[in-house]
């Protein structure tokens, strides 16, 4: 059978960009977003329990942003608690510090898009601001010329650079993405014997 991976994520840029990546990987995806971090940790099970019955798959994963104000490993332990608990046949992968980091793991994208040679970004996992997502609203900011409002579309824009990243670059770079990987890459009766 092949993988058909559901995720549970925060919200509709989540979803899209992580249902890219999955689809670049070689495999059908469909996530459900909860409209934020608490709304997920509440809901994780039911958003999984609905696409098990709705989408068959043999992944389940639940994504969520690392929180800035806490210690990694604390936060990861807390949520892997609950996900064992509340839905024991998902995994927890969490993006550090946001799913837009993972956009920048692969630089190239980012700097033909924005027609912005040389760019880099050396640490895309780093906990700290300027946050991901500002990175990439200042570059597109700067590309369109003007300041006012969003320039940077977290959806659209999100989806095309994710279309666009080498993926095992971007891995390399990103340890958060690594994982990811490496989970939608796992065959689910591995995972729970």
């Amino acid at each position: 059978m092949p993988h058909r991976i559901a995720i549970a994520t925060e919200g509709p840029s989540d979803k899209a960009i992580l249902e890219t990546i999955c689809g670049r990987a070689g495999f059908q995806a469909t996530a459900s977003w909860a409209g934020g971090k608490g709304a997920l940790f509440k809901s994780f099970d039911k958003m999984l329990k609905v696409l098990e019955v709705t989408f068959r798959p043999t992944h389940f994963l639940v994504v969520a942003d690392l929180h800035p104000d806490l210690d990694c490993s604390v936060e990861a332990k807390h949520w892997r608690k609950e996900v064992k608990r509340r839905f024991p046949a998902a995994r927890m992968c969490l993006c550090v510090w946001e799913v837009e980091a993972w956009l920048l793991a692969d630089p190239r994208p980012v700097a033909d898009m924005l027609d912005k040679d040389g760019f880099t970004h050396s640490n895309p996992d780093k906990v700290g601001d300027p946050p991901p997502s500002e990175v990439l609203e200042q570059l597109f900011h700067e590309r369109l010329g003007y300041h006012g409002g969003a320039t940077y579309h977290k959806e659209a824009d999100g989806k095309t650079l994710a279309e666009r990243m080498n993926l095992e670059a971007a891995a390399s770079s990103s340890p958060s993405l690594a994982h990811f990987m490496r989970e939608i890459r796992t065959r689910q009766e591995h995972l729970n014997p």
